[in-house]
């Protein structure tokens, strides 16, 4: 019983959250695709919290102290933000990009955000397991702390993953993926790694302005999100190839060409 309410209660805030990116798709995505992003999130946690541990272990045994290694904004941008945006990403690089159904510009967001939720419901699990342990006799305490991790951690992790996703659709459209992703993670680790370090450094009383801040980004990132929906182009590796920029080259054409003959007529 506890288990499933463990359970029950990680992936709720995802679901949530889930509903309202899916709204942002004027094409719905397939559910069973959907459903393979989350369980890649899953997956990603895997390597992100193995090199996490990794690189931790590094400086440990350089001789420098775990506790102040983990409180540090370097190991945060890098041994958690960094890692944790770059495979979540790279699920959906190597396994969705090159699914048919991967056709607009705005699916690289959705996808992301579908990964990020998947990342977040393992750290739910192991965030609400510890809650639990510490606060079993106080159900008020447990709904505080779930609340925290509904309007903090999920978010960030969602938004986040649809920067990189933002800017990797860009990048697409630009035909210039390699630079956008690069900008991408890297803003997006910055942004999560500084919402990390400041509310250990500074507690409760800058938690509630950092996530009002991270909803105003939010908010300016729906905001291009309607500008890809807009575009007809796909986002799928396809617009890389010389065969398809050749033919979309020669459309372009064909239409100019059109426009001067009707307009001479």
């Amino acid at each position: 019983m506890f288990a499933f309410l463990i359970i029950g209660l990680s992936v709720l805030p995802n679901f949530i959250w889930l509903l309202f990116y899916l709204k942002q798709d004027p094409h719905p995505e397939p559910r069973p695709l959907l459903l393979l992003a989350f369980f890649l999130g899953i997956f990603s946690t895997v390597f992100a919290l193995g090199a996490g541990v990794l690189l931790l272990r590094l400086f440990e045994f350089s001789g420098m102290e775990k506790q102040a290694v983990q409180n540090s904004f370097w190991f945060m941008f890098l041994g958690v933000a960094l890692v944790e945006e770059l495979f979540k990403f790279l699920m959906a690089y190597l396994f969705l990009r090159r699914n048919p159904v991967f056709d607009e510009p705005v699916d690289a967001v959705i996808y992301l955000v579908v990964i990020a939720l998947g990342f977040a419901f393992v750290e739910n699990i192991i965030y609400l397991v510890s809650v639990f342990n510490q606060y079993s006799g106080s159900f008020s305490q447990v709904v505080y702390f779930l609340t925290l991790r509904f309007v903090g951690a999920n978010f960030l992790h969602s938004l986040a993953s649809g920067l990189v996703g933002y800017f990797w659709a860009i990048g697409i459209i630009k035909h210039r993926p390699k630079k956008f992703i690069f900008l991408g993670i890297g803003l997006a680790s910055l942004i999560h790694a500084l919402f990390n370090f400041l509310v250990i450094k500074f507690g409760m009383p800058f938690y509630a302005g950092a996530v009002f801040l991270l909803f105003i980004l939010a908010l300016f990132l729906l905001r291009d999100a309607e500008t890809l929906r807009q575009l007809g182009r796909p986002a799928t590796l396809v617009v890389y190839s010389p065969d398809y920029l050749a033919k979309e080259s020669r459309s372009r054409d064909q239409d100019q060409n059109q426009n001067k003959n009707e307009t001479m007529l």
